[in-house]
């Protein structure tokens, strides 16, 4: 258990182990889209783009382990070897640093599983409930 807990603490203050993730799905006929983001600090911010207007970005909390557990599944995956571009009429995306895949509204089960479920657990992601839960409702990998 401490060795967990330090190495968390280790991907969360290390800029080379814990990248910002954005999970992000726009376009059909609206052109507009939203997602999430984790930053490597551990907040995860919202974010929202209506058709032909600015973005908005909403900082909803705070969950370190989270983006740190995240980072590690991706490596796992070795995400950034990947490529994969196949966008469609709503494209999805999962970005890290400066390598992002693409597809078409669903992941493709080709996709690695580690993959799709950082895609959903970061999509879904919601603040902590004020019965005194510091965790966020996401589930851990």
């Amino acid at each position: 258990m401490l060795l967990r807990a330090v190495l968390i603490l280790l991907c969360v203050s290390s800029p080379a182990w814990s990248q910002a993730i954005t999970a992000f799905c726009a376009g059909g006929v609206t052109g507009g889209g939203g997602g999430m983001r984790a930053e490597r600090d551990g907040r995860i911010v919202q974010l929202r783009r209506d058709r032909l207007k600015p973005s908005i970005e909403t900082e909803l909390g705070r969950d370190a382990a989270a983006v740190a557990a995240w980072n590690a599944a991706l490596d796992r995956a070795a995400f950034d070897t990947l490529r994969l571009h196949a966008p469609g009429n709503i494209t999805c995306s999962l970005r890290r640093g400066s390598r992002a895949i693409a597809w078409s509204l669903e992941p493709p089960a080709s996709l690695a599983a580690e993959i799709r479920t950082v895609f959903r657990e970061l999509r879904s992601w919601r603040p902590p409930s004020r019965s005194g839960d510091k965790t966020g409702s996401t589930p851990r990998p």
